[in-house]
């Protein structure tokens, strides 16, 4: 299986945007219409400041995945919008994104990653305590959301 990951550029904006209503509404069972996404630049608050958002992409140029990394101080970097299309699931291509977010905030020089999710999401979870996310007790309204911290250094 071809695949290629960039930086997001303006190009992929729609079919990004159209990839994430998808993942919501087929996974989550949100109902987050594409007219919101389209009046919503999504990328904002990952690209300033120096934060990134990266896109996976098949041998046809269509949006398979995406990660983002979000500054929360100068020590920690929020890893934010990681989906991968679930018929591509098992590729590699969670790892291969995770891994390019990791070295940024490894070159960038951050200390900590941090994410949240949802408990029920138990194969994201033991995707990222295989990658040495431990539980992190960040308090929250919400019963159902989880907390992970990893250290970079």
């Amino acid at each position: 299986m071809e695949k290629r990951i960039i930086q997001y550029n303006k190009d992929f904006d729609i079919d990004v945007k159209k990839f994430i209503q998808c993942i919501y509404a087929g996974e989550y069972n949100l109902d987050v219409g594409i007219d919101l996404l389209e009046n919503e630049d999504v990328y904002v608050e990952y690209l300033q400041n120096g934060g990134n958002f990266w896109i996976a992409l098949d041998e046809n140029n269509n949006v398979i995945g995406t990660i983002a990394g979000k500054i929360v101080n100068e020590e920690t970097l929020e890893v934010k919008r990681m989906y991968v299309k679930k018929e591509y699931r098992s590729f590699g291509i969670a790892q291969a994104l995770f891994d390019i977010l990791q070295d940024f905030a490894i070159e960038k020089g951050y200390k900590y990653l941090v994410l949240g999710t949802y408990k029920r999401m138990e194969r994201a979870i033991g995707f990222y305590i295989k990658n040495s996310f431990e539980p992190d007790n960040v308090e929250s309204e919400y019963e159902e959301e989880a907390f992970f911290k990893k250290c970079l250094a």
